[in-house]
This record gives C-alpha cells, sequence and structure tokens, in this order.
C-alpha cells in the first residue's frame, strides 16, 4: 500500500479544469492491468518447468493473434511505415516486449510473483526519469517524493524475512 500512495503522489489526480479521463482507455488498462496479473499467477502456478523463452514467444504470439481482430476492425487504415518505424517496432518487440517479458518470467522464478509483482511501482520512477532524461520535462518535488515512498515501499516489501530457519532434529548447526 506505501508503494502505490508513491505512485499517487507520483502521478497525481487529475486538476481541476483538466479533461476527465477517457473511459474506455481506463477500462481498457484495467483490462491489460488483470490480464498481466492473471498471466503472472499462472506462470508461477503452472509453468515454472518450462523454458522461459518459448513461453515468452507464444505469450506474445497468443496475444498478436487476439488483439488483430480488434485493430482490424477498429483501427484506421494502415499506413505503409517509414524504415525507421520498422526499426523502432522491431526494437519493441524483440527488446522491450520479449526481452522485458524474459527478465519478467526470470523474476517470478527467482523471487516469487507477489514480491516480483511488487517491482511494478517503479514503471511510474523510470517514467519519469526517462521523460527528464530524454524529453526535458521538469522534475517536480512530488516526484521526488513519490519515489521516495516507493523506494520505501519496496525495501520493506523485498526485504529479507527475519523469521528463522528451521532446521530439522538432529541435524547440525551451520
Amino acid at each position: 500500500m506505501l508503494g502505490f500512495t508513491g505512485v499517487v503522489v507520483m502521478c497525481g489526480v487529475a486538476s481541476p479544469g483538466s479533461a476527465p479521463p477517457d473511459p474506455l482507455g481506463l477500462a481498457l488498462a484495467a483490462c491489460g492491468t488483470l490480464a498481466f496479473a492473471a498471466g503472472t499467477v499462472l506462470f508461477r502456478g503452472r509453468a515454472h518447468g518450462l523454458a522461459i523463452l518459448p513461453v515468452n514467444f507464444w505469450q506474445s504470439v497468443t496475444g498478436a493473434v487476439v488483439l488483430a481482430p480488434v485493430a482490424l476492425a477498429w483501427g484506421g487504415p494502415w499506413p505503409v511505415p517509414a524504415m525507421p518505424t520498422v526499426l523502432a517496432l522491431l526494437y519493441l518487440a524483440a527488446v522491450a516486449t520479449i526481452g522485458g517479458m524474459a527478465l519478467w518470467l526470470l523474476l517470478i522464478r527467482s523471487r516469487g510473483a507477489a514480491k516480483a509483482s511488487a517491482c511494478h511501482l517503479l514503471n511510474p520512477v523510470s517514467g519519469v526519469v526517462l521523460s527528464h532524461l530524454v524529453l526535458g520535462t521538469a522534475l517536480r518535488p512530488t516526484d521526488f517524493a513519490g519515489a521516495a515512498i516507493i523506494a520505501l515501499g519496496l525495501a520493506l516489501t523485498l526485504r529479507p524475512s527475519r523469521t528463522p530457519s528451521v532446521r530439522p532434529a538432529g541435524a547440525p548447526a551451520k
């Protein structure tokens, strides 16, 4: 809850007089979040022994196949992309999507789904830092405060357990 509070401090809420959020956009974001959470839980429980890259590949193909009809039905005409656009899409597919998801699946295996999910709280921090570095967006005091709250929440969530290890009766102490 502490990390979520930090996200709210960083991202804030709509200021008075600004346009209200698009309900369809919010609904789609909620559906994406639920799908990602379900995938995390299913991977943790069912695919623990499977190789990560094939799982990741087929997960990406399945998502593309499911969303292609939606894109064709609701999207506009598709322009012929320029070479920089093609290269950017290939980078997003290979590095950001497949590479990032492979790291995510490794994190689930090594730390567990709950602790791995807590790392998503770093997304707003990364977004604000990248926005500042790439686009020159000014950093606000709320960005620093929110990042500090998120860091505290993550430190508390990811700290090692304090419960003593239990050794079998008669086993020598280490």
